[in-house]
């Protein structure tokens, strides 16, 4: 999800007299280090919402913070007070309530807090209410300061992790990433797409609430995956992140950014997304690899698994999920990855304004010796159905 922090706007818009400007860098490189900032508890009662959380800086007592709400285009800001009345320590708990959102839209919560040092971090909760309920969902984006975690380079990936996190769960994890990475490439060619951030957090934690619906850094236009893990023990274990999310997510935005719409490019994309998930996860887990396959018609109404349903019509619905994933898994077990390896390399290679979706239609139905065009505009998804029910 692409995030342009409106906060930047808001401190240009409402000027230093609320949020005071970035202390000014000294001698040498700025030290960018802010408060880390946390969630502990959001309590979504009937009238008004209660949001729990601390702000830490081991180096400087904290000194401010402030939010800022905004409904559509109006913003309301106020000061944040420490729990304990006064921001004096290198740690402070708060608690903010604000009313209840209505259901005439989106709601975003800007979190800012300074350190004495004049350090500053930020915090964003964007507030969405779910499709046909009075209930709402949150998402959670924080500043590099705010974070406050290390990071490095990892194949396609750049890898999160606190600094004190065990150092043997971290390489784990680094193994896996490029394990993933080996696999994309010598299954279907990918190129190197490289935005995907994979973030390791302790779910037993205080303040793990902060990503458990963690989006990213909120001037990062990334893919984030938090990834909760107690200890190394925990990497022999299934996880649907790690073995299902992130490899879908790996194969389905590296084939669809081959085109300029990739959304064109999803009766493709989102099966070759499911399968390298498939692929990954079979021999470790073979049980759940088969089950991430077949998730994809229990998601689909029984009236509707007797339905035709075309790829290409510009619509896309948990119908259509379910033919991409058939036509990709009944392709590979036929006839391998190699004819969709083929079309990906192929259409990397050319010009940008040559790549679409119509010719990885044309490309794979070169491929594949037969024109593919009837079965993407017109799957059975009862076919469809029979094909991923026992996959091997």
């Amino acid at each position: 999800m692409k995030r342009t922090s409106l906060m930047l706007t808001l401190l240009v818009l409402l000027g230093a007299a609320v949020f005071p400007p970035l202390a000014a860098a000294g001698e040498g490189e700025p030290d960018r280090r802010g408060p880390v900032i946390r969630l502990t508890a959001l309590d979504k009662n009937e009238g008004r919402w209660t949001i729990k959380g601390f702000f830490s800086d081991s180096r400087s007592a904290i000194k401010d913070a402030y939010l800022c709400v905004l409904d559509g285009h109006v913003p309301s800001i106020s000061a944040i007070a420490a729990d304990d009345r006064a921001f004096d320590a290198p740690r402070e708990q708060f608690t903010v309530t604000i009313k209840r959102p209505d259901a005439s839209g989106n709601r975003e919560l800007y979190f800012q807090v300074s350190d004495a040092q004049g350090n500053i971090s930020t915090m964003e909760i964007a507030l969405y209410p779910y499709a046909n309920s009075r209930e709402w969902g949150h998402l959670t984006y924080l500043s590099e300061e705010a974070l406050g975690f290390q990071s490095s380079e990892c194949g396609n990936f750049r890898l999160f992790s606190r600094e004190d996190t065990d150092g043997a769960l971290v390489e784990g994890v680094r193994k896996k990433l490029v394990e993933l990475k080996n696999l994309a490439g010598e299954s279907f060619g990918f190129p190197a797409y490289k935005n995907f951030d994979v973030l390791i957090y302790n779910p037993g934690s205080e303040g793990a609430l902060t990503f458990k619906n963690y989006r990213g850094l909120i001037k990062g236009n990334v893919f984030t995956f938090p990834l909760p893990l107690q200890g190394k023990n925990d990497l022999e274990k299934y996880s649907y992140t790690l073995h299902y999310w992130i490899p879908h997510e790996l194969g389905d935005h590296s084939t669809g950014k081959l085109v300029k719409n990739s959304f064109s490019m999803q009766w493709l994309a989102e099966g070759v997304g499911d399968y390298l998930a498939y692929l990954y996860a079979r021999s470790s887990f073979p049980e759940q690899a088969r089950e991430g396959l077949r998730t994809r018609y229990r998601n689909v109404d029984e009236k509707d698994r007797l339905k035709t349903v075309n790829m290409l019509d510009g619509r896309w619905s948990t119908c259509h999920y379910l033919a991409s994933c058939a036509f990709v898994a009944d392709l590979v077990k036929k006839r391998g990855t190699g004819p969709i390896k083929t079309v990906i390399e192929k259409l990397g290679s050319l010009p940008e304004e040559e790549r679409s979706s119509e010719r990885a239609i044309i490309l794979l139905s070169e491929a594949l010796g037969y024109d593919i065009r009837p079965e993407l505009t017109a799957c059975s998804l009862k076919k469809a159905v029979q094909i991923l029910e026992d996959y091997r």
